[in-house]
């Protein structure tokens, strides 16, 4: 038997996955594959030939079942299926991350999309300052300072050991803040809990925080300094990969020193 072409099995697995699931629990009869799959006995009988070419399933015992190739196959495309999903979910927001922004399904898959409003255009960023308040580490990548929260929160806890921050802001943002609060920035700067440094851009708002008994990946999307979007996501890939993408930026950063 001619194994399939690597072009085939994707077109194929995506026209034929239907009874590829019909086959998970088990061996079945064609009769009960009519019934399952909702197609004609002719049709029912073109897609057995071309997935047992494959090698997806196999006819023994007047049954037809699912291979071992045909369970990781059928797998795959529900994966692909999710992945697929929740990056449309996620598109209109993620327009706003440049194109070759280091994003991947790790915090899109499973995760939860925060919009602003009208009438509460900072409820995304709020929600990431109210895990804060229970967070015991953050680790976190900005553009604009958009709440007061942020800095009262890190301020209150770091000062009471309660929270160790780690930041990597933008030259311009750091520019924004010697301008308007220097004094702030330095008594930040002089807590031991908190380190800063600083990049000429960032792709996006990143927020990762590590809490007793959790974990949070917050992305963060802007458009000319308004919040577009938020995208949390809790799942221990989110915050694994929010924390290379950290170590990334930071290190071709450049720490900022406390003053003398």
């Amino acid at each position: 038997m001619t194994a399939p072409s690597p072009a085939d099995p994707l077109e194929m697995v995506s026209r034929r996955h239907s009874l590829l699931a019909a086959l998970e629990t088990g061996p079945r009869v064609k009769g009960d594959l009519l019934d399952a799959v909702d197609c004609s006995s002719s049709t029912l009988d073109r897609a057995i030939r071309e997935l047992e070419t494959s090698y997806f399933l196999e006819r023994r015992d007047g049954s037809v079942r699912l291979t071992t190739a045909g369970r990781l196959a059928l797998e795959e495309y529900r994966r692909s299926q999710r992945a697929l999903e929740s990056i449309t979910a996620a598109s209109h927001v993620l327009q706003f991350a440049p194109p070759d922004a280091p994003l991947s399904m790790a915090v899109l898959e499973g995760a939860t999309l925060h919009e602003p409003s009208s009438h509460a255009p900072n409820a995304p960023v709020e929600r990431i300052a109210d895990c804060m308040r229970d967070a015991d580490r953050v680790w976190a990548l900005g553009a604009t300072e958009r709440t007061p929260q942020f800095r009262r929160i890190i301020a209150e806890q770091t000062a009471d050991g309660d929270l160790a921050v780690e930041v990597v802001l933008t030259d311009d943002l750091i520019s924004f803040l010697l301008e308007t609060s220097t004094d702030a920035l330095e008594r930040f700067l002089e807590v031991d809990a908190f380190e800063a440094a600083t990049v000429e851009e960032i792709p996006y708002g990143l927020a990762v925080l590590e809490l007793p008994a959790k974990t949070y990946t917050f992305v963060t999307l802007t458009n000319e300094g308004n919040v577009q979007g938020v995208i949390e996501n809790d799942s221990r890939a989110a915050y694994e990969w929010g924390r290379e993408v950290f170590r990334q930026i930071r290190s071709a950063a450049t720490a900022l020193q406390p003053p003398e």
